[in-house]
């Protein structure tokens, strides 16, 4: 059983893969599936991003429990190798975002939501931590980008979900500064 699907789009070449009993298959073409291109996960219940930097177009894997699986139109790499994420270990990543231009992993467990440099994939993350913004506990399970169109124009948000059902909305674009 097929338990993740993911597509790959960069504009001029596109890929579909299946993830199902620990290993990820390349799916696009039709007819029979050839070898698993990643094999030995742990699970295969992924969440993923496509994110554009001047390095290359790229789709970015997380499942809570392996290191982020990154791929790019011909090759899959894992965080540590090609692209390195320091100060925050990928695999506890449940959740993947884009949200200005920056990646966000969503720490299992936790109300920490990690970001990394303006558009990029790789390098020193930063944690945000939300703790003090929810009254009935749980944790971050996801985040989404919410675009709200009003008098005033297009606001874009990033609304952080937790296990209880509680959201919280951001609206600025560099977490580090108070401003």
């Amino acid at each position: 059983a097929v338990d993740s699907l993911i597509y790959y789009n960069n504009g001029s070449a596109q890929s579909l893969f299946g993830i199902a009993g620990g290993d990820i298959f390349d799916v696009t073409m039709a007819g029979a599936v050839g070898a698993a291109v990643v094999t030995g996960l742990t699970n295969s219940r992924f969440q993923y991003i496509n994110m554009g930097t001047a390095g290359g177009f790229f789709a970015l894997l997380v499942n809570g429990q392996d290191k982020m699986q990154v791929y790019t139109v011909s090759a899959w790499y894992v965080d540590g190798t090609t692209t390195t994420v320091t100060g925050f270990d990928t695999a506890d990543a449940i959740h993947i975002n884009n949200f200005k231009n920056r990646v966000w992993l969503i720490e299992k467990d936790s109300f920490n939501a990690w970001y990394l440099p303006v558009s990029s994939i790789g390098g020193a993350a930063a944690a945000l931590d939300l703790s003090g913004l929810f009254k009935l506990g749980g944790y971050l399970m996801a985040m989404a980008n919410w675009t709200i169109d009003n008098a005033a124009g297009i606001d874009d948000y990033a609304a952080f979900i937790t296990s209880e059902g509680e959201v919280a909305l951001y609206k600025g674009t560099d977490p580090s500064s108070a401003n």
